[in-house]
């Protein structure tokens, strides 16, 4: 009978650690859709599900520095700058209620292509700004203006470009489609590169006038 107690109790203590591990804020998933022009800019769609406990009073969601024309979930936000990136405020939208939430962000991006060392063209993709919770699963899609010929490359905040071991992408055409086989930190950081081409980007090699 001993055991038996010991045993429900140990069985009860999980059970009560689990649940408190599940009910931590989180962002469930996160999807980002993203179609770049040809001039190098590009709009993006972004739906985050968050769970939260109600202890956040003042909940920001970071964007990428140069992100404009913000909405969430069809509004205009209100955001500012705060450590080189754009914190959007959603803490009126969310208050301090418990549950589930669905946070629909759409902003554009200007001028994601360089010129590398090698005198090639990339385009740089911020994909995650470091939210402040972990992000238990991440899907990510990029329409080009042309074929993708080359491989993407990914790197994190954490893992630097070990990231990459845990992100399965495909291609298809001129769709990158990435998923995330692991839950990303609280906090992460995360950027696509990939080398693309002048006939996809002509805009890019126009020389500026001789005066």
């Amino acid at each position: 009978m001993r055991k038996l107690c010991i045993c429900l109790l140990i069985i009860g203590i999980l059970l009560s650690l689990a649940v408190g591990v599940s009910a931590a804020p989180a962002a469930k998933s996160v999807g980002a859709y993203a179609t770049v022009s040809p001039d190098g800019t590009c709009q993006v769609t972004m739906t985050v599900n968050v769970y939260l406990d109600g202890g956040a009073s003042d909940l920001k969601f970071p964007l990428p520095a140069k992100a404009s024309n913000i909405t969430v979930n069809g509004s205009r936000a209100h955001s500012q700058m705060e450590g080189g990136l754009r914190q959007v405020d959603v803490s009126r939208m969310v208050g301090k209620a418990v549950g589930d939430f669905t946070l629909t962000f759409t902003y554009s991006l200007p001028n994601l292509i360089v010129t590398n060392e090698a005198d090639q063209l990339e385009l740089h993709l911020p994909v995650l700004a470091g939210f402040a919770y972990p992000v238990q699963g991440l899907e990510l899609s990029v329409t080009l203006p042309g074929e993708v010929t080359a491989k993407p490359a990914f790197s994190s905040g954490y893992h630097q470009a070990n990231i990459e071991k845990d992100i399965y992408c495909t291609t298809s055409g001129a769709t990158i489609t990435a998923v995330a086989q692991t839950e990303l930190k609280d906090h992460e950081t995360l950027t696509m590169t990939l080398l693309v081409t002048e006939e996809m980007f002509p805009q890019k090699r126009i020389a500026p006038p001789d005066f």
